[in-house]
């Protein structure tokens, strides 16, 4: 069993998720809305298991087959949901990328719209983030060798973090309808909530806003998404 192992943040780990997304992007094409960085490396200044985890985040889950076998041909196994429903983990072999935790999510599901709230939540308080370190070593400390037991220390303070306005208003944003059209050289992106449709058109490499038709309390969200988007490219 390793050892768990904490290390101080390091701008390597957006690069080799950057390097990670172009690989990934490569393989599944336009088969899928977004791959978006969670888990602590994806949180600038925070402490970390130096182990990218990454959501695919499908159009909508009747594409998991589809997915599946594009990566499986690329060198991953299914390995299912582990017990995490609308959450499904790929394992691989020798890579030359950085080790990295990889999930194909449900755009509806819990696991996948806690994994956003909490990072967006440590993202935006830094309060959140040292005392999600603080707990981190701690839970380290104890349970070095326990990963299940490691996991389980932390759940007190992710329960706190996931209280706050940030987190609560971040699983209600992800939580609608996302979709994403691409012509030659721009992408649609649009967000339906309840009867009103958001649309932001962009470009990438490097990123263009064109235009955004849609209320202004969801923009900020809709840009952030797309700059999310733009990684893969």
């Amino acid at each position: 069993m390793s050892k768990v192992v904490l290390l101080p943040y390091q701008t390597v780990w957006q690069r080799e998720f950057k390097r990670l997304c172009v690989h990934l992007n490569k393989i599944l094409g336009d088969d899928v809305l977004v791959i978006r960085h969670v888990g602590s490396t994806s949180v600038i200044g925070l402490d970390s298991k130096p182990i990218l985890d990454v959501d695919i985040v499908l159009n909508d889950i009747r594409d998991l087959d589809v997915i599946t076998r594009k990566l499986e041909r690329s060198g991953y196994k299914f390995r299912g949901d582990l017990g995490i429903p609308g959450r499904y983990a790929f394992g691989y072999g020798s890579c030359s990328l950085m080790r990295h935790h990889l999930y194909a999510v449900d755009p509806q599901a819990e696991s996948y719209l806690d994994h956003i709230a909490l990072r967006d939540a440590l993202r935006s308080d830094r309060g959140f983030a040292e005392a999600y370190a603080n707990v981190k070593y701690e839970a380290a400390r104890l349970h070095p060798l326990d990963i299940d037991a490691y996991i389980e220390a932390k759940g007190t303070v992710i329960r706190q973090i996931m209280e706050s306005p940030v987190a609560i208003e971040s699983r209600r944003l992800n939580r609608f309808n996302h979709s994403l059209q691409k012509t030659d050289d721009t992408f649609l992106l649009t967000l339906i909530e309840d009867d009103r449709i958001h649309a932001l058109r962009f470009r990438v490499n490097p990123y263009q806003e064109i235009d955004y038709d849609g209320d202004h309390s969801i923009k900020q969200h809709m840009l952030d998404f797309a700059r999310e988007i733009e990684l893969g490219y």
